[in-house]
């Protein structure tokens, strides 16, 4: 089970050249670069979110979106005893999420709050209502819960890397009376721990995968998948059923049948699909970010050129 990811907010409308002070531009459209002015750098990209390195005259920026939205697990969800076994305390976790304000904090806006663990480019995809954030509703709910001065939910482990999405996630579900305590790990032994379920409470997690509906629900949602950590047996016979659909239209039904039945239960509360802005100066005539949808990462490298001189 998943519930939703908030990030700390940070005072930060642009991003600024050490160099000669001058303000970078990103381009909203899509993941093309634009020209924004002279300058000697190649091609550079940011690491992580919310830390931006100058741009040393940089000429233009281009922002791919991951193929993996950004998620937050409820390792606890079938323990009765659980607090996130009631479906009231997942709801109001995801409604604790400012996600437009982390959103413009750490990626200047440019990822996607999908609602859905299901990458917006995937085959079968399924559109979910757009989350909202509603501290106040929130906080009802978890009273409604029987949590009116909320509880503590143990350890939330991440990928170090993706720490500081996870500090504001604690500080936005803290403002609501849940409080837990951040454990990041070095990305192999976090993943090694997840697949291997060792990691306990809550999980923030996320993946690059590509492949459709189908292959994402098996890895995260149906029984048996490498991050399952519960499972919802009606769920897992619509999936063995549209596995054995030859029928398109059909198949894609039952794959929007499963989402639906993702949102309405609060199975997951997904954070965003992840923008990765990406800077290339004039030098840079292709630079390959966005040529392939759903990839971060500037390729095919066989496509990526220099600019005649």
């Amino acid at each position: 089970m998943w519930a939703v990811k908030s990030v700390q907010i940070i005072a930060q409308s642009g991003l600024r050249s050490a160099i000669d002070d001058t303000e970078a531009q990103f381009s909203p459209q899509g993941c093309r670069p634009r020209e924004l002015s002279p300058g000697n750098e190649s091609h550079s990209r940011v690491r992580g979110q919310g830390t931006w390195p100058a741009f040393s005259n940089s000429a233009a920026a281009a922002v791919p979106r991951a193929s993996g939205p950004e998620v937050l697990q409820l390792e606890t969800v079938e323990d009765p005893k659980s607090p996130w076994h009631d479906q009231r305390v997942r709801q109001a976790a995801g409604l604790a999420i400012d996600y437009n304000t982390i959103n413009q904090a750490l990626t200047l806006g440019h990822s996607r709050i999908t609602g859905t663990i299901i990458p917006d480019n995937f085959g079968y995809y399924w559109q979910p209502p757009v989350p909202t954030y509603d501290p106040a509703r929130a906080k009802r709910l978890l009273a409604e819960a029987g949590y009116p001065n909320g509880f503590d939910a143990g350890e939330y482990y991440c990928d170090v890397s993706y720490s500081n999405l996870a500090e504001a996630i604690i500080n936005n579900l803290q403002q609501i009376g849940i409080r837990t305590k951040l454990l990041p790990l070095e990305r192999a032994a976090f993943f090694k721990e997840y697949s291997e379920k060792k990691l306990k409470n809550l999980i923030q997690g996320g993946s690059g995968a590509f492949g459709n509906a189908a292959t994402r629900l098996q890895a995260f949602v149906v029984k048996g998948g490498t991050y399952v950590y519960g499972n919802y047996p009606d769920i897992d016979a619509l999936f063995e059923q549209q596995s054995d659909e030859l029928d398109v239209k059909k198949r894609e039904g039952i794959l929007h049948k499963i989402q639906q039945l993702m949102q309405e239960r609060s199975v997951y509360a997904p954070i965003w699909q992840l923008a990765f802005i990406n800077g290339a100066g004039p030098r840079v005539n292709e630079t390959g970010l966005g040529l392939i949808t759903g990839h971060a990462y500037s390729a095919p490298y066989e496509d990526v050129t220099l600019a005649e001189k």
